[in-house]
């Protein structure tokens, strides 16, 4: 339990686009910090929610991947306009390894936030 509330939480607080971060953490304890921290406001944040994928069968879920990363790439790259990538077309997978490459040539951190649902067969 809270594990996604904590996921959020940290992405909030490392996330270079966080317009908010003063009003989300200003009443914290660890405000008092944030001058003494590297972390606050440090990263580009690429979140991920693999819960929803469809596990009929391999084919499907490979093409609700694709289909998701892709997505959320883009989302990525409308966020963090400093990042352009060099190839846009491709797997998903590829254009994941593209991005990776343009986010080190930016000299950027990133945070890969990923949640999952884990399924009992």
């Amino acid at each position: 339990m809270g594990k996604t509330l904590f996921k959020n939480m940290l992405a909030s607080y490392v996330d270079k686009k966080n317009r908010r971060w003063d009003e989300q953490f200003g009443p914290l304890e660890v405000y008092k910090f944030k001058d003494q921290s590297k972390w606050p406001t440090s990263s580009l944040v690429l979140d991920l929610t693999l819960s929803g994928m469809s596990t009929l069968s391999f084919e499907s879920f490979q093409a609700d991947l694709n289909d998701y990363l892709n997505g959320r790439i883009d989302a990525f790259l409308l966020k963090y306009t400093q990042i352009v990538l060099k190839g846009q077309s491709g797997t998903a997978i590829a254009r994941l390894q593209n991005l990776i490459d343009a986010i080190a040539a930016n000299d950027e951190k990133v945070l890969f936030s990923i949640d999952l649902l884990l399924e009992w067969f």
